[in-house]
């Protein structure tokens, strides 16, 4: 009766009671034995997956700085061309899905493209200047990136205060 009403068999019992420890308690389960070298694994081609994504080139937010620490990549990319390059470099290796190279890249906090409010056109054009353009705008924008830090500075002040 009391097997009945638990749904078991006598079997199910007997394997139950002969794993007990001294303590009364079962002995965990053994079946499957790779976890540790699944979670090798794993740990693994997560590391792959995140070093692949940190070699992109990143802008950082430009007027949305204070409030924002989202990093921009290239508008011509997206996570499933990021993760076709993943593959592509990792051919002989353990690779991990879509989904989880997907989870991986939120948590970083990356997007594409910048929005269009945070464009501004000085930064924008020493940007994307080849080197020998860059020399031309460099006194500019270090005199405005200067500028943009002290702003930046002073409003944090403010908000001790």
């Amino acid at each position: 009766m009391f097997l009945n009403m638990l749904g078991n068999s006598e079997k199910t019992m007997r394997t139950a009671l002969s794993k007990r420890t001294e303590e009364e308690i079962v002995e965990p389960d053994r079946r499957g034995g790779r976890h540790e070298m699944l979670e090798e694994n794993d740990a693994k081609m997560r590391a792959a997956a995140l070093e692949q994504i940190q070699k992109f080139p990143r802008m950082e937010s430009h007027s949305c700085r204070q409030s924002s620490t989202r990093e921009y990549l290239h508008q011509y990319l997206t996570v499933e061309k990021i993760h076709y390059f993943y593959q592509n470099d990792n051919i002989n290796q353990p690779q991990c899905s879509y989904h989880t190279y997907r989870r991986i890249f939120k948590s970083l906090n990356l997007s594409f493209h910048p929005p269009k409010k945070d464009q501004c056109s000085l930064c924008l054009a020493y940007r994307q200047a080849d080197e020998k353009r860059k020399l031309e705008p460099e006194d500019a924008y270090n005199n405005h990136t200067a500028e943009k830090i002290s702003v930046r500075r002073k409003k944090e002040e403010a908000k001790e205060t």
